[in-house]
C-alpha cells in the first residue's frame, strides 16, 4: 500500500484554504481556493524539495470544523451539534474558531457527521 500524506485543511481570513502535512521533520504548508489546488501544489512541493513524484490520490485531506463547515455549509451546524448532543452555541463557537474542540468531541461530531451521510445515503426521492 502507499503511502498516504496526512492533509489538515484549515480556513484562512481571505476566504482561501490552508493545507499543512508533516513531513519527516518538515512542516509543509501552502494555500489555495480550493483542495484541488491545495492537492496539485502539495504534489509540486513534493517534486521540487524532494524530487518525488505524488499521486493525487495519495493524500489524506482532514478538516478542521471551521474549515469543513465552510466548504459544505449546506449542512446546519447547530442541527448537528444537536444530533452529537452538544450545544448549538458551542458549534457556533467552535466554526468561528472562538473555541477549539478536545479531540474526543471532534471525534463525537466526525461520527455524527457520518451516521448523517449513511442516513442520506438511504433516501429516497419521489
Amino acid at each position: 500500500m502507499k503511502k498516504k500524506f496526512e492533509v489538515i485543511i484549515e480556513k484562512a481570513e481571505d476566504s482561501q484554504l490552508w493545507g499543512r502535512i508533516h513531513y519527516g521533520e518538515d512542516l509543509l504548508t501552502t494555500n489555495a481556493e480550493t483542495i484541488e489546488g491545495i492537492v496539485e501544489n502539495f504534489r509540486e512541493q513534493f517534486e521540487a524539495f524532494y524530487d518525488l513524484k505524488v499521486a493525487k490520490n495519495s493524500f489524506d485531506i482532514k478538516y478542521d470544523l471551521e474549515a469543513f463547515f465552510d466548504q459544505y455549509n449546506v449542512l446546519n451546524i447547530s442541527e448537528i451539534g444537536k444530533m452529537a448532543k452538544i450545544s448549538p452555541t458551542v458549534m457556533r463557537h467552535y466554526k468561528a474558531g472562538i473555541k477549539h474542540p478536545s479531540k474526543a468531541q471532534v471525534r463525537n461530531i466526525e461520527q455524527t457527521i457520518h451516521i448523517l451521510g449513511k442516513q442520506l445515503e438511504l433516501i429516497k426521492i419521489a
